[in-house]
């Protein structure tokens, strides 16, 4: 589609139908190992602009980026517990430039016990058990990070285990797939707010996706915005993104500096096990 699109002059999502909005809200994460981290980095999120933000719940309790940390529900339960209230506690005297941002708590998969008992969050195979927990919360429910495909959201969606879906589109299959996606999420009364833990590249071919679609949620951003990788980098304004104006993803990539960023195979996955030394899912 970027090829297309930069053929004929006009940005994919006017491939697409043409856009429904014009700025497109954007999230990061926030994270750290003591409540003081972690309204640090809140607080970096809100001067680089952002309005919303999403900090894991497991936090100090997941101590898998040192080599040989074990990791259980408990822990991690009981750790974000206590984080999040401390923080509530503070954010009225910490946030003295304005209210606190929006946020958002993630479990991702590794919440998905050895036992059905060990926690509700778990494998979306398991379909029925999502759906009792949509329908026993005010709050909204957001998952599909992992999944892949229209068929791996099918399931999902059909038995409507959440509010917001989640596609990546570096996993799930590209931008049509994503567009059919959230089609079939609209179908059912439901959003979705692409994913993106990744890059430049990624972030631009789903703001595509997000300026077509009515139904999208705001959307996981990295903090990179392409300064050097791509020659004219995202800008956040306001928690927004504007829909990118020019031909095909918008963008156009610096080969140079991506040569220059290469990977030279030295930095290694972060990993979780349990107490027996089993793996865990990270």
């Amino acid at each position: 589609m970027d090829i297309k699109g930069k053929l004929l002059g006009v940005p994919v999502y006017e491939l697409l139908g043409g856009p429904v909005r014009t700025h497109v809200p954007v999230y990061c994460h926030v994270s750290g190992d003591s409540v003081d981290e972690l309204v640090a980095s809140t607080r970096a999120a809100m001067d680089a602009g952002f309005s919303m933000v999403k900090t894991s719940i497991h936090g100090a309790g997941r101590p898998a980026c040192r080599p040989g940390g074990t990791w259980t529900v408990k822990s991690s339960v009981s750790t974000a517990c206590a984080r999040r209230w401390a923080r509530r506690a503070s954010s009225a005297s910490i946030f003295t430039a304005g209210p606190p941002p929006l946020s958002a708590s993630p479990v991702a998969g590794n919440w998905r016990g050895r036992t059905p008992s060990s926690s509700r969050s778990r494998a979306c195979r398991e379909h029925r058990r999502h759906a009792g927990d949509q329908a026993s919360t005010t709050v909204p429910i957001a998952t599909g990070e992992r999944l892949f495909t229209r068929w791996g959201f099918r399931g999902a969606i059909e038995a409507r285990i959440a509010d917001v879906y989640q596609p990546d589109v570096c996993h799930a299959g590209g931008i049509s797939e994503l567009v059919k996606i959230a089609a079939m999420a609209d179908a059912h009364y439901a959003q979705i707010a692409p994913h993106n833990p990744l890059g430049p590249i990624a972030l631009a071919a789903s703001l595509q996706v997000d300026c077509t679609c009515d139904t999208c949620s705001p959307r996981k951003l990295v903090r990179d915005l392409g300064a050097g990788l791509i020659d004219n980098p995202f800008e956040l304004k306001d928690g927004m993104i504007a829909a990118p104006p020019g031909p095909g993803l918008g963008i156009s990539v610096n080969l140079e500096e991506v040569k220059a960023r290469q990977h030279d195979g030295s930095w290694k996955s972060p990993s979780l096990s349990y107490s027996d030394g089993s793996v865990a899912n990270w």
